[in-house]
């Protein structure tokens, strides 16, 4: 494991660390757990770590049940660009990394765990809104993409 091989492999060290999991990890789960990890951490003293790594936090939690929108992984990866270095530290950059990491090389699984999730409960509107749940006499906004396929 050398830098030239990581880069190779669209990866890094990020932060330092090392992480082995075994492949009965749900590397969603570990991703949110990590998501989780740097919103707590964060000081709240710049607004795209503070604002960001809570959007990432939720986003993350509702992807592990599949509860999203195929169109919110792209929002997703939107956000970790408007996070990464646009911070004071490096803990926006370090908060970003692991989910471009997770879409870059698991895409597909995240596709999948919605879909599953779909299938099992219907559509489901950007920020995890059921559209069976939505209430039609209510005004409901045009941009929850509720009547996207």
């Amino acid at each position: 494991m050398d830098f030239d091989s990581l880069k190779d492999a669209q990866t890094g060290l990020g932060t330092g660390a090392v992480i082995v999991m075994d492949k009965s990890t749900d590397i969603i789960q570990a991703i949110s757990r990590f998501s989780d990890f740097y919103k707590h951490e964060s000081c709240g003293q710049c607004t795209p770590c503070r604002e960001g790594t809570t959007w990432m936090k939720n986003m993350m939690s509702r992807l592990v049940e599949g509860r999203g929108h195929q169109r919110e992984i792209d929002m997703l990866l939107e956000l970790t660009k408007q996070v990464e270095g646009r911070t004071i530290c490096a803990l926006g950059d370090a908060a970003a990394w692991p989910i471009q990491g997770l879409m870059r090389h698991f895409r597909p699984l995240v596709e999948q765990r919605i879909e599953e999730y779909r299938a099992a409960h219907g559509p489901v509107a950007f920020g995890g809104h059921l559209v069976s749940e939505m209430n039609d006499d209510l005004a409901v906004p045009d941009n929850l993409g509720a009547r996207l396929q």
